[in-house]
């Protein structure tokens, strides 16, 4: 019972910050990039902050997930497909 709830509290940690790191930091640094990048229209910046946007958010959340389910309940195992649910 007492694994269970230290799981619980990493897992509520890890969630916390990565959606924290997705709303602040993330969007700041993205819209920093895109305007240095000097776009000749408003809406080119705008898809282009919206496609860094969308890979950020992508990576941070959907592949971090995938990493902690195998690592933290060894959810994984040698084949050639990869990671097995």
């Amino acid at each position: 019972m007492k694994d269970l709830r230290v799981a619980a509290i990493i897992v509520f940690t890890a969630l916390i910050l990565v959606i924290l790191f997705n709303k602040f930091v993330m969007g700041t640094v993205l819209h920093y990039f895109t305007h240095i990048e000097k776009h000749a229209t408003s809406d080119r910046e705008q898809f282009s902050f919206a496609f860094k946007y969308a890979l950020g958010m992508f990576f941070t959340t959907a592949l971090m997930t995938l990493f902690v389910e195998a690592i933290t309940y060894n959810n994984f195992y040698t084949h050639p497909y990869g990671v097995i649910e």
